[in-house]
């Protein structure tokens, strides 16, 4: 649908749109007390007027923001993809289980997003022994290569550390992963602390073919910060098990093991009946 339609339903007194998909500008409008579900935007929206707007499981990929006004607006089970929001004036923005990628937002406007502590994952590709992870959470955003030379399943290491965060009983615990580049390495510490999750991503300060693969500390590996996220471990599970499934789904088990190792297929079913089990 092109957003001149668009524009002239809501004009009409349309208020519901469902599995829509829009492309083109919505320039200086006033959009009010409208719901789109299922719906996919790729609109140029600066300097328009939202106001008691909700979009419900909808896919918002390379948005313009840019200039508007936002009040009692809500995004909910959403992915948002490359959108600017730079220079918004957001007044009362609800943000519930949204993945987050390349997100542009003035300074002013960064804490608006970190009472959802929202978090999202990425694999960008798995090809010939090379595994590409992207990771983005409010003012934070990395990506991490992974290589099989040295036999290391980093990405089901991650996994298999949620697992462990959800049986474990104590109130702190920690673990370190380390992705294996050809031949540098980025580590990934996670801290569980209760039911809240920091997740901090370093440079390695060696080579990975120095860095031991085992579950011990690699504090003294770890060099330049990436990125230092604070997210909940029901979050974490749940993006992290959406961008497996994405991958695999794309792929096919088949060429992910050609391509990868064993798919994890028992650690995401293990992890996703934890997180149901811990509901509530």
């Amino acid at each position: 649908m092109k957003t001149k339609e668009l524009l002239n339903k809501i004009k009409s007194g349309v208020k519901e749109f469902n599995g829509i998909n829009v492309e083109g500008t919505i320039i200086n409008e006033i959009l009010e007390y409208i719901e789109f579900k299922n719906c996919f935007f790729s609109v140029d929206f600066s300097g328009t007027s939202f106001q008691n707007i909700e979009f419900r499981d909808c896919n918002l990929r390379s948005c313009d923001f840019r200039y508007t006004s936002i009040k009692k607006t809500e995004f909910n089970n959403c992915l948002v993809d490359g959108t600017d929001f730079s220079f918004s004036l957001i007044n009362d923005l609800t943000l519930n289980h949204v993945s987050c990628y390349d997100l542009m937002m003035t300074n002013e406007n960064f804490h608006l997003l970190q009472s959802d502590e929202s978090i999202g994952f990425h694999i960008d590709g798995i090809e010939h022994g090379w595994f590409s992870l992207r990771v983005c959470a409010q003012k934070s955003y990395t990506r991490m290569e992974a290589s099989d030379y040295l036999g290391n399943d980093a990405p089901t290491k991650v996994l298999k550390t949620l697992i462990y965060f959800y049986q474990c009983n104590e109130e702190y615990c920690e673990r370190w992963i380390c992705f294996d580049d050809e031949p540098g390495a980025v580590i990934m510490k996670l801290v569980k602390m209760n039911d809240l999750i920091n997740m901090l991503i370093s440079d390695g300060k060696m080579d990975a073919y120095h860095i031991p693969k085992e579950e011990i500390s690699l504090d003294k590996y770890m060099g330049d910060v990436r990125v230092n996220i604070n997210t909940n471990l029901a979050n974490i599970s749940r993006e992290y098990i959406k961008a497996y499934h994405k991958i695999i789904n794309q792929m096919g088990i088949k060429a992910y093991e050609e391509h990868w190792f064993k798919a994890p297929n028992e650690e995401l079913n293990i992890l996703k009946e934890l997180m149901k089990g811990n509901l509530g």
